[in-house]
């Protein structure tokens, strides 16, 4: 991620979830209260602060959640679609090929998406 003062091209979405690890290891070290202060200090002393969280929230070890278990008829299954060619057709090889690697990787099911175009407004053909 970088550090507070670098995050102005960062993705909001990876932006937000540094920032949310930060403050949870500011109120680990720190005391909720503490990081309430901050949040509310100037933004000087906020980035000072961002940045020790910022330290602590690295050297935090990475916890994975524990994998749940599914039920029997659950859907493991991607949109499916087509390259608009017959090399990559449904019913070709290469399709066939796609789908044994992605039962592989544990989907089984697909839903199809069909897929059409038109030319023209005034040309109804597909």
């Amino acid at each position: 991620m970088g550090t507070a003062e670098d995050a102005s091209d960062v993705s909001p979405i990876l932006a937000v979830g540094s920032a949310a690890a930060w403050i949870d290891a500011g109120v680990r070290k720190e005391g909720e209260s503490a990081v309430l202060r901050m949040l509310a200090a100037s933004p000087a002393d906020l980035a000072a602060a961002l940045r020790r969280w910022e330290a602590d929230a690295l050297r935090a070890p990475v916890v994975v959640a524990p994998a749940r278990p599914v039920p029997p008829a659950f859907l493991r299954g991607i949109s499916y679609a087509m390259s608009n060619s017959v090399e990559a057709a449904y019913a070709s090889p290469r399709s066939h090929e796609t789908l044994l690697r992605l039962a592989r990787l544990g989907a089984n099911s697909i839903s199809v998406m069909p897929f059409a175009f038109q030319r023209e407004a005034e040309r109804p053909s597909l």
